[in-house]
């Protein structure tokens, strides 16, 4: 489940009914990839050559 932040205490607090009332799809605009750690340092695409 993605929330906007504003959604966050409806979804934590609110009753059942709140909750299913705030699944929705996330725009895909909105969402932004974080890459992380050592095998990311490579453009191989987290492939190796062969050798």
């Amino acid at each position: 489940m993605i929330l906007d932040l504003e959604d966050y205490a409806q979804w934590l607090t609110g009753t059942p009914e709140d909750a299913f009332a705030l699944i929705k799809s996330f725009p895909a605009e909105r969402m932004v990839i974080h890459q992380s750690g050592e095998a990311l340092k490579s453009d191989h695409g987290g492939m190796t050559a062969a050798g």
